[in-house]
């Protein structure tokens, strides 16, 4: 198979939520010519959009999700006459090897109306300043540390979450005959029946293993990584370039003190930290003109982050610039 591109810059959610829109529609049964040439000229109009396309099926299909579904494909395909193609308008690399798993994608986004219920995506959200706890349907608690979004798909060969935003502390319940699957922004983890937390930052994925074993992989065929055994009390992180860091162990106390509402830092990069206080405030904080890689020891509640800023300010000689919705650390 060729590889595919998907180390552009990154998607907004939105343009990513339209093109499965798209697909959904186009699969429906119920497009129209004026939408196939809407989506044409949709797809036209930015090159992100079409990479928004070609980045569904890199990702569900690094996690194996084809096989539960391809038969159900195939049926559907063999029993619908279609006058549109979308794979006509993706790139050369694109057409042949791709189609197959291209079309399963689509009958997963796209004709979830005609599916069983075990096999629909359900979406998950935390708002800001919020840790919510999600139980799903396999028994499997999933904690979002606020501002975070995942969405869930249990079949009955494969149990797959797509981390869209944010970060979360999974306990995975066990079932053998099931894996579990986590995809994140740059990299995917899959496990058995364990416990691990899955942070993103801005530019970096960083799993953390408290329970169990878990196997990291690359999402994208540009940079290949063998799936990387990561035990209990070992963590490793990759980064949207993926380069993957060493395995190191970690302390579960501080990278699990947010579940108890605190962020505790040592010698943690200033723009994590302020990735993980804008999951907690209510206004959007900001960096000017600061080396965002000074490491910083830290511990702080999550309704002290003003407080928390007002020393980082004070140590480094930083000025802060406030409105109603948001925060710029400058250093002049």
């Amino acid at each position: 198979m060729n590889a595919i591109d998907t180390k552009v810059a990154e998607i907004p959610d939105g343009v990513s939520d339209k093109a499965r829109q798209w697909l959904v529609h186009l699969y429906s049964g119920h497009a129209t010519q004026a939408d196939y040439d809407a989506l044409e000229a949709w797809l036209a109009s930015d090159s992100v959009h079409r990479t928004a396309l070609k980045r569904v099926e890199a990702v569900w299909h690094n996690i194996g999700l084809f096989d539960d579904i391809e038969a159900l494909a195939t049926s559907i395909e063999a029993s619908r006459k279609r006058r549109f193609n979308p794979l006509r308008m993706i790139p050369h690399p694109y057409h042949i090897a791709m189609a197959a798993s291209i079309l399963c994608v689509l009958c997963l986004f796209a004709l979830t109306r005609y599916l069983p219920l075990d096999y629909r995506a359900v979406e998950y959200a935390s708002l800001f300043g919020e840790n919510k706890s999600v139980e799903l349907d396999d028994g499997s608690v999933v904690m979002l540390s606020g501002d975070s979004r995942i969405e869930v798909i249990l079949t009955g060969k494969q149990r797959m979450v797509q981390l869209l935003k944010g970060s979360a502390y999974f306990q995975v319940a066990s079932d053998k005959a099931r894996p579990f699957h986590v995809v994140g922004r740059h990299s995917s983890v899959s496990v058995l029946g364990t416990a691990f937390i899955f942070w993103q930052g801005i530019d970096t994925d960083r799993i953390s293993v408290t329970e169990g074993e878990v196997s990291v992989s690359l999402p994208s065929e540009n940079t290949p990584l063998g799936a990387r055994a990561i035990l209990s009390g070992e963590q490793i992180t990759v980064n949207k370039d993926g380069a993957v860091g060493n395995i190191i162990k970690f302390d579960p106390n501080v990278e699990l003190a947010w579940v108890n509402r605190r962020l505790i830092y040592d010698g943690e990069l200033l723009h994590n930290i302020i990735t993980d206080m804008n999951r907690y405030h209510s206004k959007n904080i900001s960096l000017k003109n600061i080396n965002t890689n000074i490491a910083i020891t830290l511990s702080l509640d999550v309704n002290n982050i003003d407080q928390a800023l007002a020393g980082l300010v004070n140590a480094y000689g930083f000025k802060i610039y406030e409105d109603d919705n948001n925060i710029k650390i400058i250093n002049d």
